[in-house]
């Protein structure tokens, strides 16, 4: 399944209670991405000038780091995608590599939130966090991307009747109660 929205909706903070929840594995990009940072590692490098930036980073890198991390994984009940896909050429090429292994993405949640909110959400967290691309200015222009980018994802799945919408401006509880609830409904058991 995906856990899909934009920067501060809490996709990130629900897929981890839905992996902990049913046993699936919780894949983020965006973990990935920070580890490959934090090691100082080449592909760091190059993933921290496009994360400073506000940018998407190239799907060929995220491409291939997901598909490497992802193949260790062949034998788990699920897996929650957490930050993937970002466009549709991402999502059409999720669906061709599952289909090729006779997998499927079954459910894609998608986290809403008003941008006003998100804006506040991620500049609380950035007093805490220390994450570089949580400013006010970064902030603005992941959801410039997001608008553009990304959330055309949304029509993708929406087309295909995997996608199912969440407010995510309540307590996080409930939304994590209610994102439990559709997983159940989608075939997935505890």
């Amino acid at each position: 399944m995906i856990m899909f929205g934009p920067p501060g909706s809490g996709k990130g903070t629900q897929s981890k209670l839905v992996a902990g929840h049913f046993g699936f594995i919780h894949l983020s990009t965006g973990d990935l991405f920070r580890k490959e940072i934090q090691n100082n590692t080449a592909m760091g490098d190059i993933i921290k000038a496009f994360i400073n930036r506000g940018i998407l980073i190239p799907d060929l890198i995220v491409m291939r780091e997901l598909y490497r991390y992802a193949l260790q994984f062949k034998n788990v009940p699920g897996i929650v995608f957490d930050g993937f896909p970002r466009n549709p050429k991402q999502a059409a090429n999720l669906d061709k590599v599952f289909h090729k292994k006779e997998l499927r993405i079954a459910l894609v949640v998608s986290i809403q939130v008003p941008d006003e909110v998100l804006i506040q959400r991620v500049l609380d967290r950035g007093k805490d966090s220390g994450r570089t691309d949580d400013t006010l200015g970064v902030m603005e222009k992941r959801l410039e991307v997001y608008k553009t980018l990304t959330h055309p994802v949304i029509d993708y799945y929406k087309q295909t009747r995997r996608l199912i919408e969440v407010d995510g401006t309540r307590d996080v509880r409930v939304v994590a109660k209610d994102i439990r609830k559709i997983v159940k409904v989608a075939g997935f058991k505890k």
